[in-house]
């Protein structure tokens, strides 16, 4: 009966809010294209509803797929809609499929910009599920809740073995974890200096590294950087929640012997993160010549 009442109000009942963005502008020129319906039933900043004026915008990372200004307050019965558009092919101009959904807030009246932004998704029978991604055609029921505790993410690294005689083919575990009770919002970036005894093997389909489960198919890696391993993601990580990589590598000192020091470093402001004091992390290798 739920499901049944919740989709006779879409078809006859929604009340689609919205007028002209101030704040938020999308990539997109036009109407866009290829849309995925955003149904927010619900938008608070800290348990205080969104009102008239206000904005609600949907995001791809940095990417910008929707806006729209509520002429009202959002509920179960008052419904606010985004028509997300899907990136044009090679363009930044609108959303990826299979891409995490993530919202931003505009509060007009304190003319502030909230990406502290978590969502919870719902089924046509009102149920909790998965959060769902980006897919043109799709729909996505959604309540959102902003918050103005900003996410703090931290790295720790653990090298294994971390005592190598020769060239020695080891793992190296990066944890990214949210610590500040906010789920992150937008892109994060790791990166670790190259060292040229080092060479690193990124496999995507890797799933273990130094014991731990790791979530290499969400993280993708730039090679290209002539300083730098790069490793990014647009996954969002819930508060308290923790994402890994995993990479397989070989160290080769040749005929010397010493200590080399790998460090793990999260970009200033990946993530909408608010605390760069503790975003490196750093592991000693020693090593012996064979």
């Amino acid at each position: 009966m739920k499901k049944l009442a919740l989709t006779m109000f879409l078809v006859i009942g929604g009340l689609w809010l919205y007028g002209q963005t101030t704040h938020f502008i999308p990539a997109f020129e036009g109407n866009g294209q290829d849309h995925m319906n955003i149904y927010v039933i619900g938008a608070d900043i800290s348990g205080i509803p969104l009102e008239a004026g206000d904005e609600i915008a949907a995001f791809d990372g940095e990417i910008c797929c929707a806006v729209l200004t509520l002429s009202g307050t959002v509920s179960s019965t008052s419904l606010a809609v985004l028509r997300a558009s899907m990136a044009d092919p090679g363009e930044e101009n609108g959303f990826t499929s299979g891409h995490p959904i993530t919202l931003k807030f505009w509060d007009a009246t304190a003319a502030k910009e909230y990406d502290n932004v978590e969502l919870t998704f719902y089924n046509t029978s009102q149920e909790i599920i998965s959060p769902v991604p980006y897919i043109p055609g799709e729909s996505a029921f959604v309540t959102a809740s902003g918050s103005d505790v900003e996410p703090d993410i931290t790295p720790g690294l653990t090298v294994a073995p971390n005592i190598m005689n020769g060239a020695t083919n080891f793992e190296v575990l990066v944890r990214v974890s949210e610590v500040n009770g906010a789920a992150t919002t937008g892109a994060i970036s790791v990166v670790i200096p190259r060292d040229s005894r080092l060479t690193f093997t990124w496999n995507p389909a890797l799933t273990l590294a130094v014991g731990e489960t790791v979530h290499n198919a969400v993280w993708s890696y730039t090679s290209t950087d002539p300083n730098n391993h790069i490793f990014t993601t647009s996954e969002v990580i819930p508060a308290n929640g923790i994402l890994r990589l995993g990479i397989q590598a070989l160290f080769n000192p040749g005929a010397t012997r010493g200590k080399s020091t790998v460090t793990a470093q999260i970009t200033s402001g990946s993530g909408g993160d608010s605390r760069p004091s503790n975003n490196s992390d750093s592991e000693i290798i020693n090593y012996f010549g064979e």
